[in-house]
């Protein structure tokens, strides 16, 4: 009955308006119609992601415990890529500021932060890390950590030599693993006053260079 009765209609359509015929086509396809569009933009979504995330970053900046929720909120990377000439088109920049953990809790969410921040260190995705001392402590546990000493020419250890934080291995024994940056007016702003942020430098990352070229940048006014 209901085929007959399309099957009738559609025939007394041939003779309306465009209108009218789109207004008949839309009240029986709208779903599968729908349906397909939304399809269409998941698809699209999904390949834009893929080619963003699969980009080389210039710099990846993971924060633990920072007071916004979105990239948007802050132009920290926005700012540091445009002051070295970054075509982030090609090379993007990378902000995390969704890891909020807590030092006395341990629920799911901590949990899986917690897991995040160290599988993403240990891949060597994470360039910088800052979060308070508690993170930086625990981390550096793991070896996630590079030797502050070692890695930063001697006018910024020189710098930062009486901010460091030093933590102690059985084969390395005393070695400064993380800065304090809480003073410092770029990252006092994205911490609550009760948080006392650190920087570290990730141990297996590969853009070791641009992480201390971060860490000039954030002294720069």
């Amino acid at each position: 009955m209901l085929k007959e009765e399309i099957a009738e209609n559609r025939d007394k359509m041939k003779d309306q308006s465009r209108i009218k015929r789109f207004k008949y086509f839309w009240y029986y396809h709208w779903k599968p119609v729908l349906l397909g569009m939304i399809v269409v933009c998941c698809i699209i979504s999904y390949i834009r992601h893929f080619i963003e995330d699969s980009k080389e970053p210039s710099i990846y900046v993971a924060m633990v415990n920072c007071n916004i929720i979105s990239n948007e909120q802050t132009g920290l990377l926005t700012d540091y890529a445009a002051s070295r000439n970054i075509d982030t088109d090609l090379n993007p920049t990378r902000l995390d500021v969704n890891l909020q953990m807590s030092e006395n809790r341990n629920d799911n969410l901590d949990v899986a932060n917690s897991q995040k921040l160290s599988a993403f260190l240990e891949s060597g995705d994470i360039d910088v890390v800052l979060a308070p001392q508690w993170v930086m402590e625990s981390c550096a546990d793991q070896a996630y950590f590079e030797n502050i000493e070692t890695i930063l020419p001697d006018d910024l250890y020189q710098e930062f030599e009486d901010r460091l934080i030093y933590h102690t291995y059985e084969d390395d024994g005393r070695v400064p693993i993380a800065i304090y940056v809480g003073d410092i007016k770029k990252v006092r702003a994205l911490y609550d006053e009760e948080t006392e942020p650190y920087l570290a430098i990730g141990n297996f990352s590969t853009r070791q260079d641009a992480a201390v070229d971060f860490l000039r940048y954030l002294l720069e006014e």
